[in-house]
């Protein structure tokens, strides 16, 4: 009896699992139904008049905005080491070259550079556009927090859509444990919210990095003119300019000024 009802017990919880399962395939099946429909009916006008006429499908559309965010990081990198572009200027040209990029791309283009088949393919157009795009925000958008939270619901937004219209496309390479290449698409997403709440942390993870580099420039060229003027006495005591003793005092005092900025002291020998 006690068999049975273990056995018993089983079936209902499998039972119970698979409604579960099937349930939630439903469900999912009705959310990606739902962002087609809303594609068709909202978003497709606005994106054949932003990013051009190659942007008819739902998929296309999130692909051109992948593109626009892999585009807009790396003309951003560029334009910001060229002076006359620097700062915020840099965002602005990178924005306007991406759009225009995006927008005239062909489809053909898109698929090939974006919309890849293999697994690895899905792993460098999904990882790679995502570790530019931390750089861009995180150091391009210093000091606007709201645009940089704006740009991470939009690069999340933009790996949801890739994954509800590309999750049951089939892949070379892809397993059957379950894992598709295509959900790299919302491990990305979810990357892009993870990064969204830690925002002021890794702000001042980047602003600490900052400083402490301008501390040691600070501290490198305050040792340099420490040397300097110790050198300068060493050479006056040895040609008799200077006595001895107000050499000590001179190098006592380089000595304390060393010590008070953190610097070695014993680099400035009394003898």
């Amino acid at each position: 009896m006690k068999k049975l009802g273990v056995v018993v017990s089983l079936v209902f919880v499998l039972s119970i699992l698979a409604i579960g399962f099937v349930s939630a395939q439903t469900i999912f099946e009705q959310i990606v139904t739902t962002a087609e429909q809303f594609y068709d009916s909202v978003l497709k006008p606005f994106g054949i008049f932003l990013l051009g006429k190659d942007s008819s499908t739902g998929e296309l559309f999130f692909a051109k905005l992948l593109l626009f965010i892999l585009i807009a990081s790396l003309v951003w990198y560029a334009a910001d080491k060229f002076p006359p572009t620097h700062g915020k200027r840099a965002v602005l040209v990178s924005a306007i070259v991406s759009i225009l990029a995006v927008r005239f791309i062909t489809e053909t283009w898109v698929n090939t550079i974006v919309l890849p088949y293999t697994a690895f393919g899905i792993a460098v157009t999904a990882l790679i556009p995502l570790i530019l795009f931390f750089f861009f925000v995180e150091t391009g958008l210093v000091g606007q927090p709201t645009l940089r939270k704006i740009c991470w619901i939009f690069a999340a937004v933009v790996f949801v859509g890739l994954f509800l219209y590309r999750y049951d496309v089939p892949y070379v390479g892809a397993n059957d444990k379950g894992l598709e290449p295509g959900h790299l698409y919302l491990f990305s997403s979810l990357a892009c919210l993870i990064v969204l709440f830690l925002d002021k942390t890794i702000q001042r993870a980047f602003n600490k990095a900052k400083y402490s580099n301008i501390s040691e420039l600070r501290n490198i060229r305050i040792q340099a003119d420490l040397l300097e003027e110790y050198e300068k006495i060493r050479d006056r005591m040895a040609k008799g300019t200077l006595t001895k003793d107000h050499a000590t005092t001179l190098i006592k005092a380089i000595r304390a000024k060393a010590k008070v900025n953190g610097l070695d002291e014993n680099i400035f020998k009394l003898s």
